[in-house]
């Protein structure tokens, strides 16, 4: 996947709903499902994914609120699932089935969510952070599985202060919006904006506090439609005006929100010396390098893709590494004897001789190796090895 507009959000979205029956580890059951919520936020386990607790309010379809759950402004998400329940409390104990969810970071401690599960009245609903990505959201890697299925999705970064160059400090989904129904997953793979680009149903959020009140559908969403004929169908989930709510122009976060865009850079293919331009990225830990084994991580993905956030990255699968300072990749020196390469034993980036630098580039001296010192390192050991 090189990239936002070739990302399958549809079929990011089905990967979430069919790990449903394999959820029985995330979705708490010990709650009552007529007058609470049960909330589980998936934290990554990418460098400093871990953080500060966020707050959560659910709200019913009209914009009423149910409840908030407030944690500890001190208190700390380690790896892993976290599991919360909201007590119905805010509209007179009523039974309700919330629709919107908001969550607010607390403190300056970002967090990497991987994924946001909810169930109420017998009905649940689940984002991840594959979604994030497919519009246009910062992300890592990770190797946190969803459930007891193999789905490791990538993590979205959310923090406080906007430190380390992250852009989101909350989020706000319209839950019902995030299910299985094929019909509404058509309807969002013909066109992203339904979904990307549509403040009411998600939203990366720049600058929400807990306190803030998320935009509502209004009139509310008219589901219960097969899309391809605008008649009741057996699924139920397509809708009537698909296009409803379609507000901005920028994917993900809000038109006024800060962007990451940073000077582009030129990167040269090795074998073929071809010449593209792809964006410089954010390298917010550049002390530390992550070597991953698991066969589904890519680090040339890592590298071009423009909104991925976080320090170096090796892949064993690709025998590839990924310097994220300047958004260039690397083959493995035993791979590549003929020019620029990364020595994984040494964890530096050797030379390229002069003469084919100068086939590739007018000035060589714009294209320099990157020199890497690496304090700490973390390897990502892939338990089933293909």
């Amino acid at each position: 996947m090189a990239g936002v507009m070739a990302f399958d959000v549809a079929a990011n979205l089905f990967n979430v709903g069919v790990t449903f029956a394999s959820l029985g580890s995330i979705l708490k059951t010990n709650y009552n499902e007529n007058q609470q919520t049960s909330v589980t936020v998936v934290i990554g386990n990418a460098p400093a994914s871990d953080g500060s607790v966020a707050h959560i309010a659910l709200f019913e379809e009209g914009g009423g609120r149910i409840g908030q759950y407030k944690g500890s402004r001190n208190g700390h998400w380690g790896d892993g699932a976290q599991y919360i329940t909201i007590d119905h409390d805010q509209n007179g104990k009523k039974q309700s089935v919330p629709a919107y969810l908001h969550m607010a970071m607390q403190e300056n401690d970002g967090i990497c969510v991987s994924g946001i599960f909810a169930s109420s009245n017998g009905v649940s609903w689940g984002w991840t952070g594959d979604i994030a990505v497919g519009c246009g959201g910062q992300w890592y890697p990770s190797t946190q599985a969803v459930g007891s299925s193999n789905n490791n999705p990538r993590c979205f970064v959310m923090d406080k202060d906007h430190s380390n160059g992250v852009i989101a400090n909350g989020i706000s989904l319209h839950m019902r919006d995030f299910s299985t129904d094929q019909d509404l997953l058509d309807q969002y793979n013909e066109k992203s904006d339904r979904l990307c680009k549509n403040t009411a149903r998600m939203t990366f959020q720049d600058n929400t506090t807990p306190d803030t009140i998320p935009k509502f559908f209004t009139p509310s969403l008219q589901d219960g439609y097969t899309h391809k004929d605008d008649t009741p169908g057996a699924s139920g989930g397509g809708l009537k005006n698909p296009d409803q709510g379609i507000d901005r122009k920028r994917a993900g976060y809000p038109d006024g929100a800060p962007t990451t865009k940073r000077k582009r850079q030129l990167r040269v293919e090795p074998r073929s010396g071809n010449r593209t331009r792809v964006s410089g990225l954010k390298n917010n830990r550049p002390g530390h390098l992550v070597i991953s084994e698991w066969s589904g991580h890519s680090a040339k993905e890592v590298c071009d893709h423009p909104n991925s956030i976080g320090p170096d990255f090796v892949s064993m699968a690709e025998r590839t590494f990924c310097d994220m300072e300047t958004g260039k990749w690397w083959p493995f020196c035993e791979d590549e004897k003929s020019g620029r390469c990364f020595d994984l034993d040494k964890q530096v980036v050797r030379g390229l001789p002069k003469q084919l630098i100068k086939r590739w580039l007018t000035d060589a001296s714009s294209y320099p190796i990157p020199t890497k010192e690496y304090v700490t390192s973390d390897v990502w050991p892939h338990l089933n090895k293909a």
